[in-house]
């Protein structure tokens, strides 16, 4: 029986009273009465969690609790700093026992700052306010892998992924010299696009230090060793991903080391077999983990190469038949189509032996698409030394190929060295000047587009002056607009967009002598002149047009349908349907993801739309880990200057700075903008995005003089570039304008558009 001063009753009482339990008190309880005690704690902290701590802690605001763990409460907060939501773990006052320093929460905060990875939770901050010590780090808007358990069950793909992006965390974790110590479901968060983020190391260790003995850890994940009583080492997380995976895969836990028959794939019930050995040293590493589980999971798409490869040469075939006879429809003698099935024909048997070559292993065991396209210039110019026609005609397929997926530079080189070769072959042919046509149309993306205007003109004035077909006048003239195209449409004059609208206009206007494939390039086209005269509803029109017609022509998942689309998405955009585009984008990547991969053009491309996308509706946090994401794969695939690069160095820093990270936009930027500048590439519109976006970055870090300097060159290039009256201009004009007034005012604000609205006003 306890009587009032029973010393139960008396912290009974602070419950109720609103305070917190005496942990010295508690020591001395019997341990049942403690736990009770402390299972009352945790019932009044559930219906009013903020009891203890008022409603901020810190300079962090809007503290909802969200769940208590074995060693600290977690809330959701706002930052005012960063401007965004976060997650703050508070250490718990009222536990029953002392927590040991190395599993102190700054001490976890202290670790965790030594990680910088995707699937390991980004920490902000540490410190020590009302009593309690905490942390805050991201926000992740999903659920964690035990709440997801309850509704679903990942199919094989997603094991592998899962598997894969949790071993990578761990490799940049053990690299850091730290041994997480508390791998489970309720520790790794699955974001909301399926995306898992290692959580928590509360119960974590310096791999070289604290090892001996861990005391923090589920039993259910504890290897062997430590169970036994042993060191506590790296080899442990492997064990408990093991755990984990073998959980994931077959609705359980493993018994004694052994693992379900129910786990696909079958590799991976193998590779489990290893993570979980009874001796840690039979385990691999995480990083060698790691590798493992990424051919695993690419083992499919290596089974489907040779698939995919002989795909290929039945599309590029079919390429090769279809714009060859589309030429000949008005011409079609038999001895002429005969002509051009020969051709196929040859086509096929070269793209045949190209495949049988990887097969056979000369390219490599693991050869790529890429591999194959690399190596088959070198083929033809090798197996058909003395065949100039046979040499023209596949060295302009694989052109039209490189054209596709975004490889200019490589379509413009094949299609001059295609060209050169019908030359030799037979100078006088209409295939001859489409050949032509073709090497000076391509050849704007290796900077030849003034000559290659004055060339295509004289081209096209020749072949009207001869009569020659229709088909070929008519493909002439798209070549020509191409070109005009690519040289004018920076400029933004009303008379340019004028005439090359004109141009597209006259081309559409003639459907029996235009592919359908060059027609949905042209709606894209006229879309695009459409935007630049800002009349956002045609251009919608334009692109939806544009998009039908590739995925006629194409299918809904080649290159060019993808860069239709893609289009139509930032229309939806423009035109403040943010929720259709969101709806496009994601639904592309998914699509295209599952095909190629995420790090590829396409799904980049996507990537970069869905970034602005979020971060125009103002979901931050996403937006700028979609932006990071896809930044350097775009450097990567496309080279650091590459058009597609520099949107998604834009997109990146209009995200960083919605996040308050000014800084890294303005080294981001700073190094863009000198690189295209050494490049000879800043008389166009990018870089005047760059410009301006340099600026506002400057002057949110209150380098005001810096910020002057970059709007004022803004205008200079602008007017030089695009003329006085392109929108882009007349922005950075009034923005110097209004930066100098401001400057004579001492009244500078940290934001370019308060500075046009303080302008106006």
């Amino acid at each position: 029986m306890m009587t009032p001063d029973d010393p139960a009753v008396e912290q009974a009482s602070r419950l109720a009273a609103g305070q917190s339990l005496d942990e010295s008190v508690l020591r001395e309880l019997d341990p049942q009465v403690a736990r009770g005690l402390q299972r009352l704690a945790d019932m009044h902290l559930g219906i009013n969690p903020n009891a203890s701590i008022g409603a901020s802690w810190g300079h962090l605001h809007q503290l909802d609790f969200v769940a208590r763990g074995g060693f600290g409460d977690v809330y959701r907060a706002y930052d005012p700093t960063l401007e965004r939501t976060v997650a703050l773990k508070l250490r718990r006052d009222d536990l029953p026992v002392v927590i040991s320093s190395g599993r102190d929460l700054l001490a976890e905060a202290r670790r965790l700052a030594r990680i910088r990875h995707p699937h390991v939770l980004a920490v902000h901050g540490a410190s020590y306010h009302n009593g309690r010590a905490g942390i805050w780090a991201d926000w992740i808007d999903g659920e964690t892998l035990q709440q997801y358990l309850l509704h679903a069950t990942p199919s094989a793909a997603e094991l592998l992924r899962w598997g894969r992006e949790l071993a990578s965390a761990l490799a940049a974790i053990h690299e850091a010299g730290l041994v997480h110590g508390d791998i489970k479901a309720s520790n790794v968060m699955r974001d909301l696009r399926g995306h898992l983020v290692l959580m928590d190391f509360g119960a974590g260790f310096a791999s070289d230090g604290e090892g001996a003995v861990l005391g923090g850890a589920t039993p259910r994940y504890l290897a062997p060793e430590v169970l036994k009583g042993g060191a506590a080492t790296a080899a442990i997380d492997v064990y408990a991903l093991g755990v984990l995976l073998h959980w994931l895969g077959a609705g359980r836990f493993p018994e004694r080391g052994a693992v379900a028959a129910n786990i696909r794939p079958r590799q991976l019930r193998a590779l489990l077999r290893t993570l979980l050995a009874s001796e840690p040293e039979a385990r691999p590493t995480s990083q060698a983990l790691t590798e493992q589980l990424q051919r695993l999971e690419l083992a499919p798409l290596r089974r489907a190469r040779r698939i995919a490869l002989l795909t290929t040469v039945t599309a590029l075939l079919a390429i090769s038949v279809v714009s060859t006879l589309a030429y000949q429809r008005a011409r079609s003698e038999h001895a002429q189509t005969q002509n051009a099935l020969e051709h196929a024909d040859t086509t096929n048997r070269f793209l045949t032996d190209l495949i049988e070559r990887a097969s056979a292993g000369a390219l490599g065991p693991n050869a790529s698409l890429r591999d194959l396209l690399d190596a088959a210039p070198a083929m033809v110019h090798e197996r058909f030394a003395a065949r100039p026609g046979d040499r023209s005609r596949l060295l302009h397929l694989l052109s039209e190929v490189e054209y596709s997926l975004s490889n200019d530079q490589m379509a413009a080189r094949l299609a001059a060295q295609a060209g050169d070769a019908a030359l030799a072959d037979d100078p006088g042919a209409d295939n001859t000047l489409m050949r032509v046509g073709d090497a000076l149309r391509l050849s704007v993306y290796l900077d030849e587009s003034a000559t290659s205007l004055q060339a295509l003109q004289h081209v096209l004035e020749r072949a009207r002056g001869e009569q020659r077909s229709p088909q070929l006048l008519a493909y002439l003239e798209f070549c020509l607009l191409e070109v005009d195209y690519a040289q004018s449409i920076a400029q933004s004059s009303p008379q340019v967009q004028q005439r090359l609208i004109d141009r597209v206009q006259r081309l559409l206007a003639q459907p029996a002598l235009v592919d359908p494939g060059v027609a949905s390039l042209l709606w894209r086209r006229r879309s695009n002149l459409e935007v630049v005269g800002a009349d956002f509803e045609a251009a919608l029109v334009s692109a939806g047009k544009s998009v039908a017609l590739a995925e006629a022509v194409y299918g809904d998942e080649h290159p060019r349908t993808a860069t239709s689309r893609s289009v139509l998405g930032w229309l939806l955009l423009s035109l403040d349907h943010a929720d259709q585009a969101e709806q496009l984008f994601r639904r592309s990547i998914a699509m295209h993801e599952a095909k190629v991969g995420r790090r590829s053009r396409v799904v980049v491309d996507y990537l970069v739309g869905l970034a602005y996308t979020l971060h125009v509706k103002g979901e931050r946090a996403e937006a700028l880990q979609l932006a990071r994401e896809a930044h350097p794969v775009s450097v990567e695939l496309y080279g650091p200057l590459h058009r597609n690069t520099i949107d998604a160095a834009l997109t990146l820093g209009q995200t960083q700075m919605a996040n308050a990270l000014s800084s890294e936009t303005a080294e981001l930027l700073s190094a863009l903008r000198a690189a295209l500048h050494a490049a000879g590439k800043h008389q166009n519109r990018q870089y005047l995005q760059v410009l301006e976006l340099l600026a506002s970055a400057r002057l949110a870090r209150g380098d005001v003089d810096q910020a002057l300097q970059w709007v004022e060159e803004c205008a200079a290039v602008g007017t030089r570039a695009l003329g006085a009256q392109n929108s882009l201009t007349r922005r950075c004009g009034r923005l110097a304008a209004a930066l100098r007034i401001a400057i004579e005012r001492n009244n500078v604000p940290r934001d370019l558009d308060a500075l046009l609205n303080a302008d106006a006003g």
